[in-house]
């Protein structure tokens, strides 16, 4: 069990040090949040009812038709407590995405955004 504590914090210090490279800080808030922090691992709870926007985001992720490496956002906006964290997690985790995409990243962004 320390062997494998000692290799989960090596592997957070080797991530700590792109920190600095990428230029990312640390913002201190006095703020608690109310919120549960946002995270992208698949929610284990099956989503009724977002058939169609998971569908039309996976196209809009997927689709070759475009022969431009433009980076998109795709918003998904709603009122709290409709299942909008959940949709992403469902679309971030898609086999399809996966795939196609060699790297992902999974962002937050608060309500106190700077």
């Amino acid at each position: 069990m320390v062997c494998k504590l000692e290799n989960i914090v090596s592997r957070l210090e080797y991530i700590l040090k792109f920190k600095d490279i990428l230029g990312l800080q640390h913002i201190a808030s006095d703020h608690s949040s109310w919120r549960t922090p946002s995270t992208s691992l698949d929610a284990v709870c099956n989503i009724f009812g977002r058939d169609q926007d998971k569908e039309a985001i996976l196209k809009l992720l997927l689709d070759d038709d475009d022969d431009n490496d433009m980076t998109c956002v795709i918003p998904i906006v709603g009122m709290g407590g409709t299942e909008k964290t959940t949709l992403a997690q469902s679309v971030y985790n898609h086999v399809s995405i996966k795939k196609k995409f060699n790297v992902q990243a999974w962002v937050c962004v608060s309500d106190h955004f700077f």
